[in-house]
């Protein structure tokens, strides 16, 4: 079982790649998840909400997603 937090109770570790979701803000799928992760050094919040990078390192924000939970990715297999 996957346990999400809440990320305005427990932050996310940096530079690790976690799932993440929250609101969508569409109709047909009303909620998002997506694979991101927090960089403070690359982009830093300066004390306002997480900046979340995808994958990509775009901005998930970009993509109007604003997570409001995460969990750590289970079982990826090993690169080859």
């Amino acid at each position: 079982m996957t346990n999400w937090h809440k990320i305005e109770d427990y932050a996310p570790p940096q530079r690790e790649l976690v799932m993440v979701t929250g609101p969508s803000g569409y109709v047909t799928h009303t909620k998002f998840l997506e694979l991101a992760y927090v960089d403070e050094e690359y982009r830093p919040s300066r004390g306002g909400a997480l900046r979340w990078q995808t994958v990509t390192n775009d901005a998930l924000s970009d993509c109007g997603f604003y997570p409001t939970h995460w969990a750590r990715i289970i079982n990826l297999p090993e690169q080859a």
